[in-house]
């Protein structure tokens, strides 16, 4: 659908935790490459989840070539999606990733979750509330062009990106809650560095509902 191919894929991340790590690397990395998540943490768990999910397609393969896992930010909410704020309120945009992403109607945590393609997503549409498909109308047809706040999804669309996501090639930006530098005085420095090494625009979020009519945001670097 033509919301679907404009939705951001966007990965949600703790800042204060995990920014010095990614200064220093080149690839965002999943739990089997880390052996830290903020998600779930046992790594046998995730091996059976992701061999229920996919089929047994990544049966054997390496660390380094199992999935990340993400969330559409199907309203374009400038805080991403704030279900999805336990994980981190920060979060970096994708890009160039989309033909090689699965979508789902839920955290694949769930047994019933469904899986889609950009291409072929009625299926998962469908699962969609009345208040999710209001606010997915309203974004798309240019009503709140900012979009609108993602209060009312519950139940949030994860996504699984299948092959590497590459800081310097398959980031957009990231957008920086003002609550993340707060907590960390020497944030906006590592922020400055994370920029320009990996050549990533940085954006505060702006959260004054007010100012979502005239701009999402504003430009650190």
């Amino acid at each position: 659908t033509s919301s679907l191919d404009k939705a951001q894929i966007i990965i949600h991340v703790d800042l204060p935790q995990t920014l010095r790590f990614l200064l220093k690397d080149t690839h965002y990395r999943n739990l089997f490459e880390t052996g830290s998540s903020g998600g779930l943490q046992s790594l046998r768990e995730r091996t059976k989840w992701e061999k229920r999910l996919f089929e047994g397609l990544y049966d054997g393969s390496s660390a380094f070539d199992r999935v990340k896992y993400g969330v559409c930010n199907i309203v374009q909410d400038i805080e991403g999606i704030r279900s999805c704020h336990g994980y981190g309120k920060s979060y970096m945009v994708l890009k160039e990733v989309r033909l090689r992403t699965t979508f789902s109607d839920q955290d694949t945590s769930a047994r019933n979750c469904v899986l889609a393609t950009c291409q072929h997503y009625a299926h998962v549409l469908e699962t969609y509330d009345t208040q999710e498909l209001r606010a997915v109308a309203e974004v798309a047809s240019g009503r709140k062009p900012w979009g609108c706040p993602s209060t009312m999804i519950h139940r949030y669309k994860e996504v699984q990106i299948h092959g590497p996501v590459r800081l310097d090639r398959h980031v957009e930006c990231l957008c920086v809650h003002p609550d993340d530098l707060d907590s960390d005085p020497g944030l906006s420095d590592v922020l400055e560095r994370f920029s320009k090494k990996h050549r990533i625009n940085v954006i505060e979020i702006e959260i004054d509902p007010e100012s979502l009519s005239d701009r999402p945001g504003h430009f650190f670097w």
